[in-house]
């Protein structure tokens, strides 16, 4: 049976895209659980030791508990990373094949800086003296040149790596 390799759509790059900010904020998420974890381990209150009888206590029983919870958040963010690494070498290959500076400069500051619509609007168009009067058409420009750039990269894909999507 011969392998017949699906063209790659601009749906699926935009998917791609999209999941790898969604990653970003993931992984500052998880870096933030792991502070508050790391957080509460040092400032719980340890049990006094004495002579005196008392019911059995279950500090040692959360410290374990929140250990185990450390070590799976650690491994996580890891795997993240790794993931973002190699997502990242991915999204600056096919930028690279875009020859319209406009259009890398959308994907990476959409995608990889993470920055709102206005913010790559502002990046591209806001030093233009008539910014402010013809900001709407700036932005259906650059609503155009995203659309034009993930255009470009599925197929770019499709021409250069087919087997590889």
């Amino acid at each position: 049976m011969d392998f017949q390799a699906r063209p790659c759509s601009t749906r699926a790059v935009k998917r791609r895209l999209m999941d790898y900010r969604d990653n970003d904020r993931r992984y500052d998420n998880q870096v933030e659980r792991l502070q508050n974890l790391t957080d509460k381990m040092y400032t719980m209150r340890i049990p006094e030791l004495s002579d005196m009888p008392r019911t059995p206590s279950t500090v040692k029983d959360r410290v374990s508990v929140m250990v185990a919870q450390k070590d799976e958040v650690e491994r996580d963010l890891q795997s993240l990373r790794d993931h973002q690494k190699n997502e990242r070498a991915w999204i600056e290959l096919v930028t690279g094949r875009l020859k319209n500076p406009d259009e890398q400069t959308v994907i990476l500051v959409r995608y990889v800086d993470g920055e709102s619509w206005n913010d790559v609007l502002t990046m591209l168009y806001g030093s233009k003296e008539d910014f402010r009067e013809k900001e709407e058409s700036y932005r259906r420009q650059t609503m155009r040149l995203h659309k034009r750039a993930i255009s470009k990269i599925a197929d770019a894909i499709n021409r250069e790596w087919p087997t590889l999507w």
